[in-house]
């Protein structure tokens, strides 16, 4: 649900499955005895909606649904001491209505004319926040983060490559250039120059934010090429973080 795309083939059939399937998870956990928890025929998107608002109210078009969720993961204190999980999810019952309409219509041939649109697709996505559906948001997160890991490590290896048709007098001599790009930061500026990974120079010029403040960042080699992305340099930053706090908190 998470990756759906406006570009996509059939994207209206794809948004009526997604959201049907969401609000589904939804109303088994939080409206006791709903149909959607016993076997047999499932109702529509629709009326899933409509049941979400009999059941939690509505305002301004946004329904406020219970995540009974009073407990959650909090490891290290990474979200803060006084961190409290969400008590509600806001659902967009405005948007996603108006979104089935447009959808039915593109599927059946008739209806109100118009297209789904990027407030349509965030609104299915938000439903990601609540704990019935949190899986699939984690699941996105986690495809990601191997995608980046396996990215970086062909980017490692492309880098290493190319670094042995450098001779060990060209490697110096870009080592000691590197302050010269265009886009080398100024000794007062940060984040600064950072060591690189594949060559080992302090000639990874920052091309991204260190949003955690570990002077971590994307960045490209001046000496060696290697590309460090923003999905390597968040994990980097990441792992620092855990670090930091597995110290501070040992037990």
């Amino acid at each position: 649900m998470a990756q759906l795309s406006l570009e996509d083939a059939a994207v209206e059939e794809l948004f009526n499955t997604a959201l049907t399937h969401g609000l589904l998870a939804i109303t088994s956990a939080t409206i006791v005895g709903h149909p959607s928890t016993r076997p047999g025929r499932q109702p529509s998107a629709s009326k899933l909606l409509r049941d979400l608002v009999k059941t939690f109210g509505e305002s301004e078009g946004v329904c406020r649904v219970p995540t009974n969720e009073r407990d959650s993961p909090n490891p290290f204190g990474v979200f803060g001491d006084d961190y409290q999980p969400p008590s509600e999810v806001a659902i967009n019952t405005l948007l996603l209505s108006e979104a089935l309409e447009l959808a039915d219509a593109a599927r059946h041939g008739s209806g109100p004319t118009g297209q789904l649109t990027s407030a349509h697709i965030s609104a299915l996505e938000a439903l990601d926040a609540h704990p019935a559906l949190r899986a699939i948001g984690d699941a996105k997160r986690d495809l990601d983060w191997s995608g980046g890991v396996v990215a970086d490590a062909h980017e490692t290896a492309r880098a290493a490559e190319y670094l042995e048709m450098l001779s060990d007098e060209e490697m110096e001599r870009r080592a000691e250039a590197v302050s010269e790009s265009p886009i080398a930061p100024a000794w007062d500026d940060y984040p600064e120059l950072q060591d690189c990974p594949v060559c080992g120079y302090a000639s990874l010029i920052p091309t991204g934010g260190d949003e955690m403040g570990y002077g971590i960042t994307a960045g490209t080699c001046f000496v060696c090429s290697y590309a460090r992305s923003e999905d390597a340099a968040h994990e980097l930053q990441f792992s620092a973080e855990i670090q930091r706090l597995s110290d501070k908190d040992p037990d």
